[in-house]
């Protein structure tokens, strides 16, 4: 048993209250030997053991009592049969379940995954509440819920294992809250399964807000449930292809690899681990070993012989299957057009020139870096093949704003920067207000240094945007109505947005209101920063769409079309609902594709459950581990039971206390 209320048991020492008053109370009287009474204590003598019992029983009965409303304050938590019987009705369970890569981590010696382990403590603990109804949401595919027809269903829903694909816990915790509201179900639960991954939870998104408002206000009352497995196996190892180039020479045809091996943690004891990569080009395999190093291990520049008469094809690198077998295959394709391109429009041409100058930074060596220049007036935008779209001047009218979030919601990213007049045009919830100039350059006050555009560098140097002088900056202005969040990831001094970002579904759109250009900041002369931030726009533009020929997993209806295929054998049997959630190779008439995990899966960390539990707030959540109780910790609260008991005890109190007023005194009380 556990307490919602952990901090009553201060409480405990008062459980002795009833001892206490007793003993001060046998003090108060003093025993006087006198003859004449020694007859009728003789007499009396048979019946003093009987009501020693009842003194006891008297004192047991007080003292459970007063221990009772103790832990009744502390709203006790019980699981198995005793919380089934005690606990509360449930109307309605929602089961968040959480498939992606880092789930199919097997984090015990035995091969079943934390998928498996979940799901064999959370049906049992279904079938035990028998909620009225069951529903199913999967945060790999967090827009559907599905109505389940027992706790089974739930282990069919998962039936394929973890997928390679991210989870989406709060868009899947909007879905279960939509569900609920639209059932009109009465006491609901929701309960969450996952292993706490920082990049699949993303506790910082503005949608969390509305979602812990809405479940704390819930009239017939909502509780969380957290089923975590913040466990991590240490020697887990990971491949990834960083590049993969077709290379043709004077009778010669060769496939240059470069492949990072990681490990989970650094080790305890030494490196030296010695790890075979299996490679697989066309059908042919070839084998090479790797030593890791520390954490990692790098293949740079291994060739491997391909056919010269073929111009495009795919390939794996993969390793001996370990913890987590999500991450020991990393798919690649060779050949076709793999440029990433920035469209540029703006208003002003030296803002033109220098957005076009930091665009064309390579961040991959694999892929050709592009600008195209648009006219930013024009209504027929066309931003096919782009990868970064950058806005400089009014924001879109209808036709440009219907184009540019169709380019959103295919994974895109626009970074918008002010115009001279700003409208009161908005896009994604965000808008432009009015010009501020000030006689003494200002600063950024605060920027978030640990995640998006303006995050520290890999090797933990901070982006010196607190250097940045700013002489005209543009309000960056909320629309209401549009009911989207926001998140600011700089500030002023003054408190008012630098740089904000709405959340979306998919891509990016971020609002920059300053210009790099000498009457407005020292953004071009110092120009890191803004390298920074357009370079980490294409990454997340990469990341999420990938260029034409890499994509990352993630449910994205154009693979289930009948267009596109698999093209490699362990893909084919691939059920079409999971077809771009797990790792393969797709392939229309002219065009290969090679889906793989985003880099999150292998690299983000996981959360405290108590950072979790905070993001709830004020609502009702019950948090267990996967070393919780036998029952999962999957618990109910049984303050009924207790309450109850006090009241059998205070009732056992008055019955045995009805006789008192005859017992002999005799210098002692109960």
């Amino acid at each position: 048993m556990s307490l919602l209320q952990p901090w009553v048991l201060v409480a405990l020492p008062l459980a002795l209250l009833p001892l206490v008053i007793h003993l001060i109370h046998r003090r108060r009287h003093r025993v006087v030997e006198w003859g004449a009474m020694m007859f009728l204590l003789e007499g009396s003598r048979s019946s003093r053991g009987r009501q020693r019992l009842r003194e006891i029983l008297l004192l047991v009965a007080r003292v459970l009592a007063v221990l009772g409303l103790i832990l009744t304050l502390g709203r006790p938590l019980a699981g198995g049969w005793v919380g089934w019987l005690a606990g509360e009705r449930v109307d309605a369970v929602v089961v968040i379940l959480d498939r992606s890569a880092s789930m199919g981590e097997a984090p015990g010696p035995g091969p079943e995954s934390k998928l498996d382990l979940a799901l064999g403590r959370i049906v049992p603990a279904l079938e035990a509440l028998a909620p009225t109804e069951i529903v199913a949401v999967d945060g790999v595919r967090p827009d559907v819920a599905l109505r389940l027809e027992g706790p089974t269903g739930l282990a069919e829903l998962a039936a394929g294992g973890a997928t390679e694909a991210p989870a989406s816990i709060v868009a899947a915790a909007e879905t279960a809250l939509t569900h609920l509201a639209e059932s009109a179900s009465g006491r609901a639960e929701i309960w969450l399964v996952s292993d706490g991954q920082i990049s699949d939870w993303r506790p910082d998104d503005g949608r969390w807000a509305p979602i812990v408002e809405a479940l704390a206000s819930a009239p017939a009352g909502a509780r969380v449930r957290l089923d975590l497995d913040t466990s991590r196996r240490p020697d887990n190892l990971s491949v990834r292809v960083e590049r993969a180039r077709h290379e043709v020479g004077a009778g010669t045809s060769e496939l240059v690899l470069d492949v990072v091996v990681t490990r989970a943690e650094e080790p305890a004891l030494g490196d030296g681990l010695v790890v075979p990569l299996a490679i697989e080009v066309a059908g042919a395999r070839s084998s090479v070993d790797v030593e890791l190093v520390g954490r990692e291990a790098r293949l740079v520049g291994h060739r491997v012989p391909v056919d010269a008469q073929a111009t495009s094809g795919f390939g794996s690198v993969a390793l001996v299957g370990d913890a987590r077998p999500a991450d020991d295959r990393y798919w690649f394709v060779y050949g076709g057009d793999s440029t990433l391109e920035t469209l540029v429009a703006c208003e002003r041409s030296d803002v033109e020139r220098v957005v076009s100058i930091a665009a064309a930074s390579p961040i991959d060596p694999s892929s050709e870096h592009a600008t195209r220049a648009v006219d930013v007036r024009r209504s027929d935008l066309d931003a096919t093949g782009a990868a970064l779209v950058v806005w400089q001047g009014p924001l879109p009218g209808d036709a440009a704003r219907a184009t540019l979030e169709d380019f959103v919601a295919d994974g895109g990213v626009v970074l918008f920067l002010p115009p001279e007049t700003p409208s009161n045009r908005t896009f994604a919830g965000l808008g432009w207000g009015a010009w501020r100039s000030s006689d003494a350059p200002t600063v950024a006050a605060t920027w978030r240094t640990d995640d998006d555009l303006l995050r520290d560098g890999e090797d933990g140097t901070p982006l010196p945007v607190g250097e940045l002088e700013l002489r005209r900056t543009c309000s960056i202005v909320e629309d209401a109505d549009a009911g989207r969040a926001t998140i600011a990831l700089a500030s002023l001094e003054s408190g008012a947005p630098l740089l904000s970002r709405a959340v979306t579904p998919r891509g990016g759109v971020y609002f920059l209101g300053v210009l790099p250009t000498p009457d407005s900041s020292d953004l071009a002369s110092q120009g890191v920063v803004l390298v920074a931030v357009v370079r980490r726009a294409l990454e997340e533009a990469l990341q999420q769409r990938g260029s034409e020929t890499q994509r990352t997993t993630g449910p994205d209806s154009r693979w289930q079309s009948g267009e596109w295929r698999a093209a490699d054998p362990l893909s084919q049997d691939t059920p079409p609902a999971d077809r771009g959630l797990r790792g393969g190779v797709l392939r229309n008439d002219d065009a290969f594709v090679a889906l793989n995990r985003p880099d999150t899966e292998d690299a983000s960390p996981l959360e405290d459950p108590a950072a979790l539990r905070a993001v709830f707030g004020e609502v009702d959540v019950v948090v267990a581990d996967a070393e919780g109780e036998d029952d999962g910790g999957l618990v109910e609260e049984i303050w009924r039971l207790v309450l109850a008991m006090v009241l059998v005890a205070l009732i056992g109190e008055q019955l045995l206390g009805w006789s008192e007023g005859s017992a002999p005194r005799g210098g002692e009380s109960p």
